[in-house]
């Protein structure tokens, strides 16, 4: 009897050989030999003597072109050694060797079989391998749609308009979710039903999508573009959000272009599912696996997506076969991010409301809006015109970014050593003990128990008077300027603020929830590099409910300008809070020099210089200017100054 070795990498590729073999095996015309790359990519003489055994072996290969020592090896070994066989890579070099014995079209044939997918496809796949007959005499392959919209008990519909008849409210806005094809041909589709119920839920229609990224003319597969423009009608997009749970970036692998996903003006918010299971994932501080953090987060951040989550978690069966289970409760987060960001589409401009929030770190006033590379009040006072001037309810735009910073350092800051019992009188944000007693009680028991640890019982002390937790800000018609509440108070401000651990006080948690639920934003804006809501304790991606930067951003959409030069940082921005950023260039810089009174006094010091050399009799005079110059800079005090040597006064002025 005839055999092939099939020999791949790709987990649904071996699912589909398996399970053709054990539910068709009257139909399979000869012995199938399947070798798993992850598993057991080690060449020695067992494996070898699998290949003399062969009759056919069929590679393929995630990855691009001959991409590790063992292909390279398996390829010249087949070249040297074997009569029939088809190593089908991306990207083959030209000097690669890559099949004999298997002619174009036959060649075209097998992979029509294994890209149409499907457990009969693969039969197929397998009985070609083994075929002599002419290729007019072989099967096509087993039509299943490219693209489909999947209805709630997985059936599925051709087009939008027959899934909106079917099961849709033409009353409802919608939320699409895009998932892979071969999905839905083995049946794993729990976590896409349990979207599909979420969605439901809110009253959004769920358009529930499947679809290939890019297309192969060969076997004529179209691209995600074609298959939404066949979904949907060319260049029609009839949903406000596309969650996104496929790997890799639609521009690098043809899905869509740059300019098609500018023409689809939706925001994309990407849902991971990861290579892990759920017990593993919830345990585990990193919280993804690194080729996680490569194939569902980075890739997709080049085509600009919003980072929304983890979706579902990757196990298996007795068999060894892996299916992807929906993480309900991060399921549930996502769809009330993507929900956010929807309405932001609904809500009339002048009903927007809006949180401006300013860096303040260290706490206090002279460091409000602290942005690196960014000039924050002038910045701030602009976007107030430029909201104004679209529509947006802003009462007051200040004339100058002087006036601005007036305005808010008259308001509740974080700044205790200016705190008055005015100020506190006068506050506008605040939160009873009760009700921040009530939120923090619906908060992870691992997360209440680190903060009282840490920040004592809620509410904690800071910033609590008279029983009320106080927000600092202030209102401006429907904006809600404000600064960034501390990370924490003590001896080293520095180790706190980047301290992995440490959870943030109490009053920090509080802000947030009252920008949600209490001033209710729509929306939130952190402006420039950066705050510290971003590098608070929980994972390092794919974050859970535990994880203290999605306790406080939750579901808002969070824009923030950043500075394009600080990569590292704005993509912490990105995967642990859901940034959307907004990227400005580095600011012309020039020396800053110096100013009034210390521009005098330098200027005294270069003549103190040219004295000593040519005028000996004329230094006193001088030095007796530099001396009272000094004090009014405050460099040194009157004390000091009449005592004071002049060699010792002028180093102590140029090290100040």
């Amino acid at each position: 009897m005839s055999r092939l070795m099939y020999i791949s990498n790709l987990g649904k590729q071996i699912q589909y050989i398996e399970k053709a073999v054990a539910t068709y095996p009257e139909l399979i015309q000869g012995e199938v030999d399947i070798c798993n790359m992850k598993k057991q990519s080690l060449w020695d003489a067992d494996f070898e003597s699998r290949l003399r055994a062969a009759d056919v072996v069929l590679v393929t290969n995630m990855g691009v072109g001959l991409d590790s020592p063992f292909l390279e090896r398996l390829e010249r070994w087949l070249y040297a050694y074997h009569p029939k066989y088809w190593i089908d890579v991306v990207e083959p070099k030209k000097t690669d060797i890559l099949y004999r014995n298997i002619d174009e079209n036959q060649r075209r044939f097998l992979e029509s079989y294994r890209r149409t997918s499907g457990v009969m496809n693969y039969v197929r796949l397998i009985n070609g391998a083994f075929s002599t007959k002419p290729i007019s005499e072989w099967e096509e392959p087993d039509h299943i749609p490219w693209q489909a919209i999947m209805g709630r008990d997985g059936n599925i519909y051709e087009t939008y308009d027959e899934f909106m008849e079917a099961e849709g409210h033409r009353d409802w806005p919608s939320i699409a979710v895009y998932f892979y094809r071969d999905e839905w041909i083995m049946g794993d589709i729990e976590y896409q039903q349990a979207l599909f119920e979420e969605i439901y839920k809110h009253q959004y229609n769920p358009i529930i999508f499947y679809g290939q990224y890019g297309s192969n003319p060969r076997v004529g597969i179209p691209n995600m573009k074609l298959s939404m423009n066949h979904l949907f009608g060319k260049d029609v997009f009839p949903f406000d959000v596309l969650i996104n749970t496929c790997k890799f970036s639609y521009q690098s692998l043809g899905a869509q272009t740059l300019e098609e996903l500018k023409l689809q003006d939706v925001p994309i918010i990407q849902g991971y599912t990861i290579y892990m299971d759920e017990k593993t994932w919830a345990a585990d501080p990193q919280g993804v696996t690194p080729l996680d953090v490569n194939l569902s987060i980075s890739q997709p951040e080049l085509d600009g997506v919003i980072q929304g989550g983890v979706v579902a978690c990757q196990t298996f069966d007795e068999r060894g076969h892996y299916v992807y289970l929906p993480v309900k409760e991060r399921i549930a987060a996502i769809v009330e991010r993507a929900i956010k960001w929807s309405k932001l589409r609904h809500i009339p401009v002048s009903e927007r409301k809006v949180a401006i929030i300013l860096h303040n770190y260290p706490p206090k006033n002279s460091n409000i809006g602290s942005a690196a590379g960014l000039d924050t009040p002038e910045s701030v006072r602009r976007l107030l015109q430029v909201m104004q001037d679209e529509g947006y309810t802003v009462d007051t735009v200040p004339e100058t970014s002087a006036e601005l910073m007036d305005i808010v350092t008259s308001h509740m800051t974080n700044d205790r050593s200016m705190l008055t019992d005015e100020l506190l009188a006068s506050a506008e944000g605040r939160l009873s003990s009760a009700d921040y007693k009530t939120y923090f009680e619906t908060l992870p028991a691992d997360t209440q128990k680190s903060m009282i640890e840490s920040w004592g019982a809620a509410p904690g002390d800071v910033f609590v008077y008279d029983d009320e937790v106080i927000i600092p800000g202030f209102s401006n018609g429907n904006l809600w300027i404000t600064v960034q509440p501390p990370r924490g108070f003590g001896e080293n401000v520095s180790a706190i603020y980047h301290d992995p651990c440490l959870p943030p006080p109490h009053q920090y948690i509080a802000f947030y929830h009252w920008v949600r639920h209490v001033f209710e934003a729509d929306a939130v804006i952190h402006v420039g590099t950066h705050g510290s809501l971003e590098w608070l304790p929980g994972k390092g991606a794919g974050l859970s409910a535990s994880c203290y930067p999605e306790i406080g951003i939750s579901s808002l959409p969070n824009i923030y300008p950043y500075w394009t030069t600080i990569i590292g940082e704005g993509i912490q921005a990105k995967r642990r809070s859901s940034a959307c950023l907004v990227g400005h260039l580095s600011p012309p810089m020039t020396t800053a020099g110096l100013y009034d009174e210390f521009e005098e006094l330098e200027a005294l010091l270069d003549e103190h210089s040219h004295f000593e050399q040519e005028h000996p009799e004329s230094v006193s005079d001088i030095e007796n200017v530099i001396r009272e110059k000094a004090m009014v800079c405050h460099l040194i005090d009157e004390e000091q100054g009449a005592a004071m040597e002049m060699d010792d006064l002028i180093t102590v002025v140029h090290e100040s």
